[in-house]
């Protein structure tokens, strides 16, 4: 078992409903001897009016081909053409009317913020969980079906949050696919089929928002803490590796519930820390 004591947030969103203070809160009910803290500033400093510096950070995991991976995480590896340009995000009230739908290559963003991590001095460790929450829409390559896939969470350190991912990655309803794709003609098909299922499905600048990212910071902790696997076979746990919208929503919002075996293992994991973090003091004094 390996004690992640300090969780660390960079919050790269811009929506305005990632509250991560709010996200802390909770976590600290459930894992109450960690230091769980948001950094002051982003790492790229999104709300700078330096576009082209984050452009170009994520400008070098962008997939031109869902068929073949990026040149195994190289982190020298750079499109050879310019024509890539981020789509605008145009916000009335706030609102996020059109988002960069690119597809980021999980494994290789997570690579970058390493690199930009240790560059500001900072080492990183398994005591230690960087968070990053990030609008960019990511995906790791499955050899499986030899494509990629859109992911909501990439585990390791960093850890990687996607909000465009909860979105996009995570199935909506099977009837949704089904209408989108006999009514594709249609004109106003999407705003229809999102009236229709309003609710079931996690959207853009969703305040249940925060609700989802808290389960998956649970998760990828997890992953350290139970040897690399987060994950449950419990369909009702938190810790389910859920597929589906209705799945994400029921397990992280209208439930929350931990079963019994995941119960034990963070009793056993917040014991444990305790009585590290004691040693700890007690050494120093």
């Amino acid at each position: 078992m390996l004690y992640c004591k300090y969780v660390n947030f960079y919050n790269e969103s811009s929506w305005p409903e990632v509250n991560i203070q709010k996200i802390i809160a909770c976590l600290k009910k459930i894992l109450p001897n960690n230091v769980i803290e948001k950094e002051k500033e982003s790492l790229l400093y999104l709300n700078s009016i330096d576009k082209e510096k984050n452009f170009s950070f994520y400008k070098q995991a962008i997939v031109e081909d869902l068929k073949k991976p990026l040149s195994i995480y190289d982190l020298n590896y750079y499109h050879s053409s310019e024509n890539y340009k981020e789509k605008n995000v145009i916000t009335s009230n706030k609102k996020i009317e059109c988002v960069d739908l690119l597809l980021y290559d999980g494994f290789l963003v997570q690579k970058l913020f390493q690199k930009l991590i240790r560059k500001h001095e900072q080492e990183l460790t398994f005591s230690k969980l960087e968070i990053i929450i990030t609008d960019k829409l990511l995906c790791t390559f499955d050899e499986s079906d030899w494509r990629y896939h859109a992911r909501s969470l990439i585990c390791g350190n960093p850890t990687l949050i996607s909000t465009s991912g909860i979105v996009e990655g995570i199935a909506k309803p099977r009837d949704y696919y089904y209408k989108l794709y006999f009514f594709k003609e249609k004109r106003d098909i999407v705003d229809e089929l999102k009236k229709e299922y309003n609710g079931q499905f996690i959207n853009y600048n969703d305040p249940r928002i925060n609700d989802i990212i808290e389960g998956l910071v649970l998760q990828s902790l997890f992953y350290f803490i139970n040897s690399g696997e987060p994950f449950c076979h419990d369909r009702n746990c938190r810790f389910f590796n859920a597929h589906f919208q209705d799945e994400v929503i029921r397990i992280n919002i209208k439930e929350k519930k931990i079963c019994q075996r995941h119960k034990s293992l963070l009793n056993k994991y917040n014991q444990s820390l305790f009585i590290n973090n004691n040693c700890s003091q007690n050494g120093e004094e």
